[in-house]
C-alpha cells in the first residue's frame, strides 16, 4: 500500500571524462550531480569572475593608452593587471570550494595547489612585460609564480587523474604512467640545463633588459 505509482527515476551517473568535463566550470557538477542549490552561489560567482576578468583583459590595451594620454604613473598599471590575476585567482578558489561541496573529492592539497596553476601563469607568461614599473615586487612575484607553476602542473595532473584511481588495477597503471613521466621529466631538464647553459648569456641580457635584476644575477653566477 506504501508502493509508489511510478517508477522512481535512476539517478544520472556520467562517466569519469564527462565528471572531468563539468568541474572545469565552479559549480556545474555539483548543481548536475548533488544539490542544485548548493551549486548555483559557485557558479554565479564564476560567470562573474570570467566576464569581469574577461572585460579587463579586453580593456587592458585602453588602459595602457589612458595612462600615456593623460600622463598617469605608468605603476597604476599594476592595479589592473592584479585584477586580472586576481579574477583568475577567484575563478580557480571557487572551483576548488566547490568540490568540497561533493561527497567524494579526494585530496586537498593537490586540488589547492593546482587551484594556484592558472594566476601563476598569467603572472609567469604577463610579468616579464610589467617587471620595469616595479622591479622588485615583480620579480619576487614572478620567481614565486616559476616556483607554483612547477608545483602546479603535476598537481593538476593528479587531480585531474584521481577520478580514475578508483581500483587497484588502474591505480597500478597510473603509478607506472608517473614513474615513465618522471624519467622523461628528469631527462627534459637535464636537457634543459645543458641548453639553459649555452645560452645562459643571452637569457640574463634579455632578462636585464626587460628590468629583472636577481635573475640576471642568478644565470650570470
Amino acid at each position: 500500500m506504501y508502493a509508489t505509482s511510478t517508477p522512481r527515476p535512476a539517478s544520472w551517473r556520467p562517466g569519469r571524462l564527462m565528471r572531468l568535463a563539468l568541474g572545469l566550470f565552479p559549480g556545474v557538477r555539483v548543481m548536475a550531480m548533488s544539490n542544485a542549490l548548493a551549486g548555483l552561489p559557485y557558479l554565479v560567482l564564476g560567470i562573474a569572475a570570467t566576464v569581469l576578468g574577461g572585460l579587463l583583459y579586453l580593456e587592458w590595451q585602453i588602459a595602457a593608452d589612458n595612462v600615456r594620454t593623460y600622463h598617469i604613473r605608468e605603476v597604476y598599471l599594476l592595479l589592473h593587471a592584479g585584477a586580472v590575476v586576481l579574477a583568475a585567482l577567484t575563478f580557480e578558489m571557487l572551483r576548488f570550494g566547490s568540490a568540497l561541496e561533493e561527497k567524494y573529492y579526494g585530496s586537498r592539497a593537490p586540488r589547492l595547489l593546482a587551484a594556484l596553476l592558472l594566476p601563476s601563469l598569467l603572472v609567469l607568461f604577463g610579468g616579464p612585460a610589467l617587471v620595469r614599473l616595479w622591479p622588485q615586487l615583480m620579480e619576487a612575484l614572478w620567481l614565486t609564480a616559476l616556483v607554483i607553476v612547477l608545483g602546479g602542473i603535476p598537481a593538476a595532473i593528479w587531480s585531474a587523474a584521481e577520478g580514475f584511481l578508483m581500483s587497484s588495477e588502474r591505480l597500478r597503471r597510473f603509478q607506472i604512467a608517473v614513474g615513465v613521466g618522471l624519467l622523461l621529466a628528469v631527462g627534459s631538464s637535464i636537457a634543459l640545463v645543458f641548453a639553459m647553459h649555452s645560452l645562459r648569456g643571452s637569457i640574463a641580457a634579455d632578462a636585464a633588459e626587460a628590468g629583472f635584476v636577481l635573475l640576471p644575477r642568478l644565470l650570470a653566477g
